[in-house]
C-alpha cells in the first residue's frame, strides 16, 4: 500500500509553486536588459533551495563576493555561460531530482545543462543523464530480441 502523500507529491508541490511564484523570493534572468519591466522574462525560485544545491551560488551570496552585500535577490544570467531555459531545466532538476523525458532535448542542449550545472556546482544533473541515456539504451537493445520488455 502506497502512502497517501510521497515524497515525489511533496517535490512536485515545490516545483509547481516556484513555477507560479508562490512563496518564492528570488528572481533568475538573463543579464543585458537595459530596463527590466513585468515582461522580461525570468524565473522564480526559493532562495534556500538554490543555495542548497549549488556550492556556486551559495559562495556568491553568503561568501565574500560582491553579490553578498548586494540586497537584491536576483541572479542575471550571463548568456554565453547559461541561458534562461538552459536554467529552467537545472531548477526542474533541483526541485525534482530529474529532468522529465517530456521535454525534446537535444544533445546540444544536454551538453548546454551538463556545462551550466557543472559551472554552478550542481551535483547529479550529468550522472543522472548518464545513467539515464545508459538506461534508456538498454531498453532499446533488450526491446530488439523481446518486444514489448519495456512498455508501461
Amino acid at each position: 500500500m502506497q502512502p497517501p502523500y510521497t515524497l515525489q507529491d511533496h517535490l512536485k508541490k515545490e516545483w509547481k509553486a516556484a513555477k507560479e511564484g508562490r512563496g518564492t523570493d528570488f528572481v533568475i534572468r538573463e543579464k543585458g536588459a537595459e530596463t527590466v519591466t513585468e515582461k522580461t522574462p525570468s524565473l522564480q525560485a526559493h532562495k534556500a533551495k538554490l543555495l542548497m544545491h549549488s556550492d556556486t551560488l551559495f559562495r556568491e551570496r553568503c561568501g565574500n563576493f560582491k553579490e553578498k552585500n548586494d540586497n537584491t535577490n536576483v541572479l542575471e544570467l550571463r548568456p554565453e555561460i547559461c541561458t534562461l531555459k538552459t536554467f529552467e531545466y537545472i531548477l526542474e532538476f533541483i526541485y525534482l531530482g530529474e529532468i522529465s523525458l517530456n521535454h525534446k532535448i537535444d544533445i546540444q542542449q544536454l551538453i548546454k545543462i551538463s556545462s551550466a550545472a557543472d559551472y554552478f556546482l550542481i551535483d547529479g544533473v550529468s550522472t543522472w543523464y548518464s545513467c539515464r541515456r545508459k538506461e534508456n539504451y538498454r531498453r532499446g537493445a533488450l526491446s530488439l530480441f523481446w518486444p514489448g520488455a519495456y512498455e508501461f
